[in-house]
């Protein structure tokens, strides 16, 4: 699927007209074109080749999938591969977008590769700053960053959401200890993930800035520092949530050992109490003659014994919070 626009001036003109118009429309002056592809296919490739010059190698680059978030420069564009996100809020799990984009000095092709950018969502980031727009290709470039690393906000502010419920069971004892270490460590597997997609985004706002790709604006550099400022405070935030949900799990740990350490205290105790039972019945259980055997008296005295040596172990045990 092809989606396009055309505008001309800083004015939108045309959207989702005949592909095969691109030379001929990039040839009048003062027109800007952004194309976006889903599933490319051959004649994908030959597209890009002919109607706007990218060497075959260059497009073969551009449309090969799985690739790190990188941004590479050539004599006349600059290719990107950046990813969106989504934050499952009832798992935590961490889901990608790859997208690559492609620019030059009067176009723009942004391809999804995988996961599921919504281009509507696009269109309207530029539609929100339609002002922009006579900045041409550094606008566009612009707005599809800005809501790339706007899903990387999102998602580390979901995850801290995540997070704080973690802590609420953890320390309010209103979920199973597995329930949590599982939870944290989904948590943990999303932030890694996310810092793989969002860390790399400092370069790239670096790079599509600099003036040896033809590409920025010099008036856009400052709405191009915003986003940068953006990224900056997804990493930062991603670093101290790593932090705070490994500070989680040796916690989690801790509470076990508490728990099992209170337990083991209980039972030594209560093993306390019944070794002292069990010397007074052996003691008179044994088959010798003593004072008291086989008389009522004997049994009496056995008896009180019992229940004074119990009772005076349980009294002291639990001064000492032992019980």
């Amino acid at each position: 699927m092809r989606r396009n626009r055309l505008y001309r001036d800083g004015e939108l003109e045309l959207e989702d007209f005949d592909c095969a118009r691109i030379d001929e429309l990039l040839a009048e002056p003062g027109t800007v074109v952004w194309l976006h592809l889903d599933a490319p296919d051959d004649a994908d490739l030959t597209m890009l080749t002919e109607e706007l010059g990218v060497s075959r190698p260059r497009a073969e680059e551009f449309l090969r999938t799985r690739q790190r978030a990188k941004v590479t420069r050539h004599d006349h564009d600059l290719l990107m591969t950046v990813y969106g996100t989504r934050i499952d809020p009832a798992t935590a799990e961490l889901t990608t977008s790859e997208i690559g984009v492609i620019a030059s000095e009067r176009w723009m092709v942004t391809l999804r590769k995988t996961g599921d950018l919504d281009v509507d969502d696009l269109r309207r980031e530029w539609d929100g700053s339609s002002d922009l727009a006579v900045h041409g290709v550094a606008f566009l470039v612009h707005g599809l960053l800005e809501q790339i690393v706007d899903t990387h906000f999102d998602a580390v502010q979901r995850l801290d959401d995540a997070i704080d419920l973690v802590e609420a069971d953890l320390f309010g004892g209103a979920a199973r200890d597995d329930d949590v270490h599982l939870r944290s460590y989904a948590v943990r597997k999303a932030l890694v993930g996310l810092r793989r997609v969002a860390l790399p985004m400092r370069e790239v706002l670096l790079a599509s800035t600099r003036r040896d790709v033809h590409v920025p604006d010099e008036a856009m550099v400052p709405y191009f520092a915003d986003v940068y400022e953006q990224v900056l405070r997804v990493t930062e935030w991603t670093e101290t949530l790593r932090d705070l949900v490994t500070t989680i799990q040796d916690s989690t740990l801790q509470i076990q050992n508490n728990r099992i350490n209170e337990v083991m205290r209980r039972l030594s105790a209560w093993a306390a109490i019944f070794a002292a039972s069990t010397a007074i019945t052996g003691f008179y259980g044994m088959n010798v003659l003593y004072p008291q055997i086989e008389s009522r008296a004997g049994a009496v005295t056995a008896s009180v014994l019992l229940v004074v040596t119990s009772l005076a172990l349980i009294v002291a045990f639990r001064a000492r919070r032992w019980l």
